[in-house]
């Protein structure tokens, strides 16, 4: 299964990819700061640079097979809504 992880860099969206990982997904993984991805990498595992205020950015990058799954956290300033706004977005341009 192919899956994309938003905010992949911190210890929820960390978590996740770890688990996908391990449970055989390819997964494409998200952040600001993909460097800060803390794990090693994995011919299963994308890191890409990419902010969930950045719909078309989002959209070049969420692929129309995926299942994407948030680890934005708590809403702050309206994040979690543009994140999904975001996808929303790639799932229409797919």
């Amino acid at each position: 299964m192919n899956l994309t992880v938003l905010a992949a860099s911190g210890r929820t969206g960390i978590a996740l990819t770890r688990q996908a990982l391990e449970r055989g997904h390819c997964v494409t993984a998200i952040a600001r700061h993909p460097e800060r991805i803390a794990l090693p990498d994995s011919a299963n595992l994308r890191k890409v640079a990419g902010d969930v205020n950045d719909a078309v950015g989002i959209a070049a990058v969420v692929n129309s097979d995926s299942v994407v799954l948030s680890a934005l956290g708590t809403d702050q300033a309206g994040t979690l809504l543009t994140g999904a706004r975001a996808v929303l977005a790639a799932s229409r341009s797919g």
